[in-house]
């Protein structure tokens, strides 16, 4: 899998794993990351029209191989040992590097408003 893709996958399924949980929940009163109109001291977040929405880092830590051979276009890709640990190497032609790279990506998740009950 190349690496665009597995963070556009990763970031795709948080988003709409908070949307899933929102409605699923919302009957019993839980809200997953609720809309505040106030700031929330020591919390990343940004203003926006609809209130304060917090920042979440998305962390990645992952193993990523970069393979030159004649039978690939040089593209990165994530190992598929990224969960498990460990690296495995076959034989190629060409040249081939196998890295560790950590970043974030800050999200405004999907946020629900709290309506009180009368």
């Amino acid at each position: 899998m190349e690496l665009k893709e597995f963070i556009k996958s990763t970031i795709s399924q948080i988003i709409d794993s908070v949307s899933d949980l929102n409605e699923e929940y919302k009957d019993k009163d839980a809200t997953i990351n609720p809309l505040s109109y106030v700031r929330i001291k020591d919390m990343q977040s940004i203003q926006t029209a609809s209130g304060e929405r917090l920042l979440t880092n998305v962390e990645f830590d992952l193993t990523v191989s970069i393979d030159e051979s004649k039978n690939t276009d040089g593209k990165v890709n994530v190992m598929s040992c990224v969960i498990g640990g460990g690296a495995s190497k076959s034989h190629t032609e060409g040249n081939s590097s196998i890295s560790r790279v950590r970043f974030n990506v800050p999200v405004v998740l999907p946020a629900r408003r709290i309506t009180s009950k009368q």
